[in-house]
């Protein structure tokens, strides 16, 4: 039987707030990462967090950005696809 998985469930949402972005961005403190490794509901290793990866313009890869809420990463995103369309 294989391991289990993480994974990331997204759903529809007007807005992302930060504890929704701090939870996909995995934007934990040393306590709460201890708290969510020692749960035996969830299945996380935190040796894996310097493989998370984005694919920023150009389909350049870089580390993910948790300096910033998702949310503001969405707006800024859309503010230039908008910048670039023609009048």
């Amino acid at each position: 039987m294989s391991s289990p998985k993480q994974m990331m469930d997204f759903k529809p949402v007007k807005s992302v707030d930060a504890n929704v972005s701090n939870e996909h961005q995995r934007n934990w403190s040393n306590e709460l990462f201890e708290r969510k490794a020692k749960d035996p509901n969830h299945n996380y290793d935190r040796t894996r967090t310097a493989l998370n990866f984005q694919v920023g313009p150009g389909g350049e890869i870089t580390a993910v950005d948790k300096s910033r809420r998702i949310g503001d990463k969405l707006e800024e995103i859309i503010k230039n696809i908008f910048d670039r369309m023609p009048e």
